[in-house]
């Protein structure tokens, strides 16, 4: 949970050393203006509250279906023990066996799966996608332990 309340903070797009908070006196000149447009500040700024706010929610969700879930683990552990067994003697099939994962787009190896499908691959090359996605995927459960 902790992680991604710490994406979502980076992730915000009115850093203060850019979007400078107004002063007591601007925000006196403001409620001034609404009042004089005969206007009723509250209409605007819950209507500009609500906006950040379905904001927030919506980045902190785009970040939940980035993250992996353990149906995505288990999906790809037991891809991986598959494969295995073709990497000696049929390592495209095995790459093709990772390649559309949802583990092996969340950890941003779809690529280089790709990439090995259209040129060829070796045991050595569906090997270090392995290593790479264990790598990943070990990370994960960690992750998914603490929340």
């Amino acid at each position: 949970m902790q992680k991604i309340l710490n994406e979502a903070k980076a992730r915000n797009p009115f850093p203060e050393d850019i979007f400078i908070a107004p002063t007591s006196d601007e925000y006196k000149l403001l409620k001034k203006a609404i009042e004089d447009a005969g206007l009723v500040q509250d209409k605007f700024f819950g209507s500009f509250g609500r906006r950040v706010w379905n904001n927030c929610i919506a980045t902190i969700e785009q970040i939940i279906e980035e993250e992996p879930n353990i149906n995505d683990i288990e999906i790809a552990l037991k891809t991986i023990s598959e494969s295995k067994k073709y990497i000696a003697t049929e390592p495209d099939l095995a790459n093709y066996m990772l390649r559309d994962l949802q583990i092996t787009k969340k950890a941003e190896l779809d690529d280089l799966s790709w990439a090995m499908h259209r040129h060829g691959c070796t045991k050595n090359d569906v090997l270090g996608l392995i290593t790479n996605l264990e790598k990943y995927i070990q990370d994960a459960q960690v992750s998914i332990e603490k929340v």
